[in-house]
């Protein structure tokens, strides 16, 4: 593709140390420019490391930028920015001392960190189970799963090409029997949300819709940051009249269609190695016409 590929960490203004591409192997080097970045260090893990390597940076193009990072890594200012943009979501509060109001009207919810992701930490708890008085936590209404099925969620991965804008994926779907915290990590089945066996209530253009709402989701975002993102994951909830609702989104999203891939190789291995390279070619494109 012509894109030169550094992996490894700033080792100076501007520059990276680490491993470079030539050919069909990698060689260590140093001090070496860069145009543009794609991001994939654990900041929240090491913030002062992430904020020294992000200072070096000066103009260069980072992605996905921290202002970005941020606010989808703040799962309440995340969802008063979507709400904002007029994107309905499940109830949610952040005030522990009103949690067990709040559960006593919905009858049940989903206890999440405040800036965890991949399900951890994530628990369904029903009214008048013992609920945590800190700030670290909120509470999001749960939405009621179509009939025989724990949950339904729907992960949509969408990523920003060159002069075409936010473009959603194939969506997978993620379904559970036994688990209303319907994560892969957590063994939920995973399949492609336009299978017509799926046999959930609006189903026919489940897909259609979940990539709609995900790409309106990843536009709001991006204006409410001021940021220009290359990627995000929107995780949806199907609810059992067959609406979707948006319940978060992952700033540094994982998987890329590999369980698909896998699973359906003729049909999904050539998108999942296009969701891999694509973050790159949309910085290249970025980094050229500055």
């Amino acid at each position: 593709m012509g894109v030169d590929v550094v992996i490894g960490l700033p080792d100076g203004p501007g520059t990276f140390q680490g491993s470079s591409l030539h050919g069909e192997g990698w060689r260590p080097c140093s001090s070496r420019p860069v145009d543009a970045v794609y991001d994939r260090f654990p900041s929240i893990g090491h913030p002062d490391e992430a904020a020294r390597g992000v200072a070096w940076l000066g103009g260069i193009p980072l992605a996905n930028p921290p202002a970005l990072i941020a606010c989808c890594h703040d799962k309440v200012r995340c969802q008063t920015v979507l709400e904002q943009a007029g994107i309905s979501m499940p109830d949610l509060c952040d005030e522990p001392l009103r949690f067990s109001e709040h559960l006593a009207r919905w009858g049940q919810g989903f206890l999440k960190p405040r800036g965890g992701s991949f399900g951890e930490g994530v628990e369904r708890v029903l009214s008048g189970t013992p609920l945590p008085a800190d700030g670290a936590w909120i509470l999001q209404r749960a939405i009621s799963a179509p009939q025989g099925w724990a949950g339904v969620s729907v992960r949509v991965l969408v990523q920003a090409f060159p002069e075409q804008g936010w473009i959603a994926h194939p969506p997978v779907v993620r379904r559970s029997a036994t688990d209303p915290v319907v994560n892969a990590a957590r063994g939920a089945d995973l399949v492609p949300a336009d299978v017509p066996s799926l046999d959930l209530p609006g189903g026919l253009d489940l897909s259609a819709r979940a990539q709609a709402l995900a790409e309106a989701c990843a536009v709001a975002l991006d204006e409410a940051t001021g940021a220009r993102g290359v990627e995000l994951g929107v995780d949806l909830v199907l609810d059992a009249d067959g609406r979707l609702w948006p319940i978060e989104v992952n700033g540094r999203p994982q998987g890329r269609l590999a369980a698909l891939a896998q699973r359906w190789p003729e049909r999904f291995r050539a998108l999942h190695l296009q969701a891999c390279t694509q973050p790159l070619v949309t910085l290249a494109a970025r980094s050229a016409s500055r």
